[in-house]
């Protein structure tokens, strides 16, 4: 920044607000502000970021103005990049920045200057644009004429006169790191100079730490409010008027602060001001400003419409939080039974390193847990343990031992939760393939390995043949595998 004076992005489209754009610029100008305009750009998509980026950096606040016009746009973009006009990209760039974002939308009856219609997906995609800001909880401005839109900005001029004031005096920085001017635009409050760093030498941390200290003086305040409860319980006892009260609240906060109360009074005092001259301010920053203020019932009139505003908000995101949670799981049981019917299809065709794949990817325990459930668990590591030992059939060398191995592993989790009494078929017949794989491998082996291996193997068959029996078969017991 190269300017003494606070510089301030337009952003609005030039076919249907050009006259707006020139009357916010000369009101800006009157008000000793620097406006900054950006009319030419670049045709790739990111290079035109990359451009208004640096730009709106550089600039103290952003004024966007949303007409019914989307306007033009990058002729070159990302595949799967979203479109987005140019006065679009400037409002999520601000927002992206942290930039204060002073918003007006036109509403019916603007008097739009002279353009050519658009077409449908452009009037469609600025519309949704429209219904996002209506929509967020950034602060918004309606408006429906030019002159509106001009007493708007212009009404800034009383508050920028009172903080120019104490300009100087602030600009020396403060002993906590407080503010040295505020000026309101949107929804938040701009922050002018810090610690004597000088408006045209701020850096990204600067700017983060200013963007910030709206928030301090928020804390303050509540702090304030708690120190207020404890001194009102006192009250009787001290009899003490209300005014030596909130004094004692004025001082004791500012000492645990860490400033003095001269300075701790004009920051509040430059908040309050803020938000007066805040069309849109929160009812929360109301609340605070009437609290500094002394004005009880109003602070707890506007906290309650703020914790309203809240819990609203609340129901709303525990309500999308359910529904997301839902979908999470019913994605989560599709992925597991595609994942397995891929990988029966590709056991089916004897491709048995990519089943065994499949399966493996079926028990992910991001998707699939043993304790959550337990059967279609089992039922997977069945179904692994079968890939496994059929691609040992096929392997030569060491892989053949790994792989029987790996079954028998396999075999052997599906058994944790198949239990002869409530799954008898399902255990009956993991038992007869535990007992083949141990006896595939027994085969690989000699001495006492041999007869350890082949002693578990019996052991299975004999499991197995407690459910299968002969009385079973000749009744029509399932196929047993």
């Amino acid at each position: 920044m190269t300017t003494s004076r606070p510089e301030i992005f337009i952003s609005a489209t030039s076919s249907d607000l050009g006259t707006c754009r020139q009357l916010i610029k000369e009101a800006l100008l009157t008000l000793k502000y620097a406006p900054v305009e950006q009319t030419n750009f670049p045709p790739d998509a990111g290079l035109v970021h990359e451009k208004l980026r640096n730009q709106i950096a550089s600039c103290h606040a952003v004024i966007h103005v949303a007409g019914d016009v989307y306007g033009a746009e990058p002729l070159q973009r990302e595949a799967d990049a979203p479109r987005r006009s140019f006065t679009q990209m400037e409002f999520d760039i601000a927002r992206e920045l942290g930039k204060p974002v002073y918003v007006f939308v036109c509403g019916e009856g603007f008097p739009y200057d002279d353009h050519e219609p658009e077409d449908d997906e452009r009037r469609a995609l600025q519309q949704a644009h429209r219904n996002r800001l209506l929509a967020t909880d950034h602060e918004y401005t309606l408006v429906t004429s030019r002159e509106e839109l001009e007493r708007r900005i212009l009404a800034l001029q009383i508050l920028i006169e009172q903080l120019k004031k104490q300009l100087r005096r602030f600009n020396s920085g403060l002993k906590y790191g407080l503010i040295a001017a505020a000026v309101l635009l949107g929804g938040g409050i701009l922050w002018i100079g810090q610690q004597g760093s000088g408006i045209d030498q701020k850096t990204d941390h600067v700017i983060e730490q200013n963007r910030q200290t709206d928030e301090q003086l928020r804390q303050l305040i509540s702090v304030m409010a708690d120190n207020n409860m404890q001194l009102k319980s006192q009250q009787s006892a001290q009899q003490l008027t209300d005014t030596e009260i909130f004094n004692r609240v004025m001082a004791k906060t500012a000492e645990q602060a860490g400033i003095p109360v001269a300075e701790l009074e004009s920051a509040i005092r430059l908040f309050v001001a803020a938000v007066r001259s805040n069309p849109g301010a929160s009812f929360m920053d109301r609340a605070l400003a009437d609290f500094a203020e002394q004005n009880f019932a109003a602070a707890a009139v506007n906290a309650g419409h703020a914790a309203d505003k809240a819990h609203e908000r609340r129901i709303a995101a525990e309500e999308l939080a359910a529904r997301a949670a839902n979908e999470a799981t019913a994605a989560k049981t599709q992925e597991r039974e595609a994942r397995s019917l891929q990988g029966q299809s590709l056991y089916a065709d004897k491709r048995y390193a990519q089943a065994v794949s499949a399966f493996e990817h079926a028990l992910n325990p991001d998707i699939l847990s043993r304790t959550g459930q337990p059967q279609a668990w089992a039922d997977l590591n069945l179904k692994l343990g079968m890939a496994f030992n059929d691609l040992a059939s096929v392997s030569t060398g060491d892989d053949i031992a790994r792989y029987q191995q790996q079954a028998i592993v396999a075999y052997r989790a599906a058994l944790e939760v198949y239990i002869r009494e409530a799954l008898p078929q399902g255990w009956a017949t993991t038992q007869n393939n535990l007992a083949n794989a141990l006896g595939d491998q027994a085969i690989a082996v000699e001495g006492a390995e041999r007869a350890r291996l082949l002693g578990e193997a019996v052991t299975a068959y004999r499991a197995a043949l407690e459910v299968r029996t002969r009385e079973a078969f000749v009744r029509g017991c399932p196929i047993w595998y």
